[in-house]
């Protein structure tokens, strides 16, 4: 049986490999920290069904747009929009890298 992943579930998780990756380079400051903690407040209360989506928008000015669909739909208007382009560059890609992985497994 496959369960919803909650939204603070997700958003811990991503967070957590920013923070440690972040913390390791010595870049992590007050604004870092200000970031993870509305990316995580964005995700709070949600969950994903099967069909739920996130829809992540990086703007020309490094801003991070977050939008949500449980029903496949695109959605037209973001719920959050986090001004820092150091969050907004590790999500593409933590994105990546997962997309990446799991392409290594089809091929396995």
């Amino acid at each position: 049986m496959i369960l919803p992943l909650t939204g603070a579930q997700y958003a811990e998780k991503v967070t957590e490999n920013c923070v440690k990756f972040w913390q390791s380079m010595r870049t992590y400051t007050d604004a870092e920290a200000a970031a993870v903690e509305k990316f995580r407040e964005a995700f709070k209360d949600k969950s994903f069904p099967p069909g739920a989506s996130i829809l992540f928008t990086q703007l020309p000015n490094g801003s991070l747009t977050i939008a949500f669909s449980e029903d496949g739909s695109i959605p037209e208007v973001s719920n959050t929009v986090i001004e820092n382009k150091q969050l907004s560059e590790a999500v593409l890609e933590s994105m990546m890298a997962s997309t990446a992985y799991l392409l290594k497994l089809r091929r396995a």
